[in-house]
């Protein structure tokens, strides 16, 4: 249900929370967020210490990337800490 753009699940105002489940390793999972043009930080962290996670934030065209983490090998959480502009963000 999320796995393009124009899919992609609403996580509502920066600060909100939600889960999403990754089946395999080729799954990609969209969620869009509001923010409110202020310092955000967006975190993924997998439940399975097997899985390793890769985090893109894109701005509202959902195809220019604001930050990329892919830092954390398997089980570790990704995050992206940036300054964004008013606006929604993939």
């Amino acid at each position: 249900p999320n796995d393009v753009t124009a899919e992609a699940g609403w996580l509502g105002y920066a600060g909100d929370a939600r889960t999403g489940f990754i089946p395999s390793v080729d799954d990609a999972d969209w969620f869009r967020f509001y923010a409110r043009g202020s310092s955000s930080r967006v975190a993924v962290s997998p439940i399975d210490s097997q899985v390793d996670l890769q985090l893109t934030l894109y701005a509202d065209d959902g195809v220019t990337p604001v930050g990329t983490s892919d830092a954390g090998g398997p089980g570790e959480a990704e995050l992206i800490t940036a300054v964004l502009s008013i606006g929604t963000y993939y």
